[in-house]
């Protein structure tokens, strides 16, 4: 047991010894600070990674990272957030741009994905509130949406009725044959 808790405390101090080592080699710029344990740091088009794939215990090499507030810019600097471009997206009419764009868009079809996987998101456009993907891709009114699905839905029981209907007689001939026998 005693080993054991040598080991930990040795394996321990060369931590604290390499990450010593690793931030008096690293010269950070300005607005950037030292991490020992590095991870996924947020840009201008996605300044919060909520969902970095690489949590406790997992870390990146040691790193200079952004201090709170500011983001990597595209040029490798640290600027403050507000400072950030506006987005280079020219968006259709019906979609805004955002951030993050699921990769599970909702649709007309499946406005409510079952699943959706968390993944690192995409800067780009969305449908806007109120609007949903149509069959064609692009963002329809809500209201549009519903009246499609609706009068598709009145369509096949229209036409489920229909084919009842046609061969009503034919089933009923059927079912009135088994019950004789």
């Amino acid at each position: 047991m005693a080993s054991i808790t040598s080991a930990v405390l040795l394996l321990a101090g060369v931590g604290v010894l390499l990450a010593t080592s690793a931030s008096s080699t690293l010269d950070c710029g300005p607005n950037e600070h030292f991490e020992a344990c590095g991870t996924c740091e947020g840009t201008c088009f996605q300044p919060n990674i909520d969902n970095c794939p690489l949590h406790y215990p997992y870390c990146l090499d040691p790193t200079c990272e952004c201090n709170p507030g500011y983001v990597r810019s595209d040029n490798g600097t640290c600027i403050p957030t507000a400072s950030c471009p506006p987005p280079p997206f020219d968006c259709p009419e019906g979609e805004v741009y955002t951030k993050c764009v699921s990769t599970c868009k909702p649709s007309c079809i499946r406005p409510y994905p079952i699943y959706c996987p968390a993944v690192l998101c995409q800067p780009g456009c969305t449908c806007s509130s109120g609007y949903e993907r149509g069959a064609d891709g692009k963002c329809i009114k809500a209201t549009t949406c519903h009246d499609i699905i609706n009068r598709e839905f009145d369509l096949k029981n229209a036409l489920q009725q229909t084919c009842f209907s046609l061969f009503e007689d034919e089933v009923q001939a059927k079912r009135s044959l088994r019950f004789h026998q």
